[in-house]
């Protein structure tokens, strides 16, 4: 479903699709941690199943009511809860500042989704912390956060155009295509 030169925001809820345009001037970059990951015997699944126990009080957590997951009884669930409802409203405000150009907005929900994976969904580690604490501090990054399932591997950074950042630049393409192979 990709488009070239967009992103693409998928409702994972009502399965919409919407191409989300990216700024000439942005440029996204995926940088290794150096630290490894496997999500096999990580706490993944454990974060999983927490998120279920805190819907089956409160709901769909993308669009819980932010009281109802604050009154959960568990500290635990009540994190996890607070980081998928509010990593919700920071995905669609993300499209909306990045298709408007607005790199400066979208980094700093980077910034705010990179401290809510750490704090309220711990996936990330001090080294991710420390790759994404380095990355922001580099002139021309506008934000930077863990990508994937967290517990090593990779940081996206947002850069202005000139920056050069110790990973891949990776671009909008027009989606995965099959090939055949002679």
């Amino acid at each position: 479903a990709g488009i070239e030169g967009h992103a693409l925001l998928i409702d994972c809820s009502t399965l919409e699709l919407t191409p989300v345009p990216v700024p000439e001037r942005a440029r996204i970059w995926v940088v290794h941690s150096g630290q490894e990951r496997r999500l096999v015997g990580s706490a993944y699944a454990d974060r999983r199943a927490e998120c279920e126990r805190a819907a089956a009080l409160v709901g769909p957590l993308p669009d819980a009511d932010p009281a109802r997951i604050e009154e959960l009884a568990d500290p635990v669930e009540r994190a996890r809860a607070r980081h998928v409802r509010s990593e919700c409203q920071r995905v669609r405000g993300f499209a909306t500042a990045f298709g408007s150009g607005d790199l400066a907005g979208a980094g700093e929900l980077l910034r705010q989704s990179h401290a809510s994976l750490r704090d309220d969904f711990e996936v990330s580690t001090p080294v991710l912390d420390d790759l994404v604490e380095h990355l922001c501090a580099v002139p021309g990054v506008f934000g930077a956060r863990l990508t994937g399932a967290g517990f090593g591997g990779c940081v996206v950074a947002l850069a202005a155009p000139g920056v050069d950042l110790p990973g891949w630049q990776v671009r909008a393409a027009g989606g995965a295509h099959v090939e055949q192979l002679d």
